[in-house]
């Protein structure tokens, strides 16, 4: 579960807000149209991901098992 855990969250997306707002200067503003597909095109994508995300974390807990990252010893003096 760990390893699609590490998978899922390493495939969202980032909008690089600071390149397309220089972009935009050049373009006169054009390039806001490119911004707001990039914007929502990534929003999209990392709700997806999130959605899939909370199914895996549901789908552990119902079925009882503690997540692996839980410590189960009881032996620890800690």
């Amino acid at each position: 579960m760990n390893d699609k855990l590490y998978y899922l969250t390493s495939q969202k997306k980032n909008t690089n807000h600071i390149l397309h707002l220089l972009l935009c200067i050049p373009t006169c503003g054009f390039w806001l149209l490119v911004w707001g597909i990039t914007l929502r095109s990534n929003d999209r994508h990392n709700r997806k991901i999130d959605w899939q995300i909370s199914q895996l974390m549901e789908s552990k807990v119902q079925s009882g098992k503690k997540p692996s990252w839980v410590e189960t010893d009881s032996t620890s003096k800690w």
